[in-house]
C-alpha cells in the first residue's frame, strides 16, 4: 500500500473511494446512475409505497429480509425502515451484485 493509499484510510479502517475514478466502475441507467465499485460502502435509499405508509408488519418483514442479507450477501452498517422508505448503509460480499440484493431485500415488501 503506497502512502496515497494509507493517506485515504481512517484509524478505522475505512477507506475512501471514488467511485469516478475506479477502473472496476460499472454504471447502470435507470431514472439516476446506479454505481457499483467492488469494496465501496452504499448508502442506499428506497421507498416502499408511492402514496401511503406501509403497515407495521409489512416494515418487519422488509427488516427481516434485510438481516438475512447480512453477512452472506452485504455486510449490514446500519438500517432504518421508515414507514414509507428504507435508508441501508453496506458493503457487498462478493461475488454479489448491488441490483440483486435490493431485488432480495425489496421482494420482502411485495410479499405481503
Amino acid at each position: 500500500m503506497d502512502s496515497k493509499q494509507r493517506s485515504n484510510r481512517d484509524s478505522l479502517g475505512f477507506e475512501a473511494i471514488d467511485p469516478w475514478k475506479s477502473e472496476y466502475l460499472a454504471v447502470r441507467r435507470r431514472n439516476l446512475p446506479h454505481l457499483e465499485v467492488p469494496g465501496a460502502t452504499y448508502f442506499v435509499t428506497f421507498r416502499c409505497r408511492p402514496t401511503s405508509e406501509l403497515p407495521a408488519q409489512a416494515r418487519h418483514l422488509v427488516l427481516a429480509a434485510i438481516l438475512e442479507c447480512d453477512q452472506k450477501s452485504i455486510d449490514l452498517d446500519a438500517a432504518v425502515i421508515m414507514p414509507d422508505h428504507v435508508h441501508l448503509i453496506f458493503r457487498l460480499v462478493e461475488p454479489y451484485e448491488l441490483s440483486l440484493v435490493l431485488q432480495r431485500i425489496k421482494a420482502a415488501r411485495r410479499a405481503r
